[in-house]
């Protein structure tokens, strides 16, 4: 149950990073790839998380693209 909640908050980090790269004229190619890869390792890390709840590597795949994704949207 915890791990699709972690999954939708990660991906609305993500997903409001374009917003906000829009709003402070930071739009940059970069940061579309970069977006597009914490995606693919947020997906991996939920699946891992959901499938085997015991195995930490898909909890901390998913903590660690949500933290970074708050990261970079609080700097903006």
């Amino acid at each position: 149950m915890t791990a699709p909640i972690l999954g939708a908050l990660g991906l609305a980090l993500v997903v409001a990073d374009l917003p906000l790269d829009y709003l402070t004229h930071s739009v940059r190619a970069l940061s579309y790839v970069g977006g597009s890869l914490l995606v693919l390792a947020l997906g991996l890390g939920v699946v891992l998380a959901r499938r085997q709840p015991a195995n930490p590597i898909g909890w901390i795949f998913a903590g660690v693209v949500a933290g970074l994704a708050f990261y970079d949207d609080a700097g903006r």
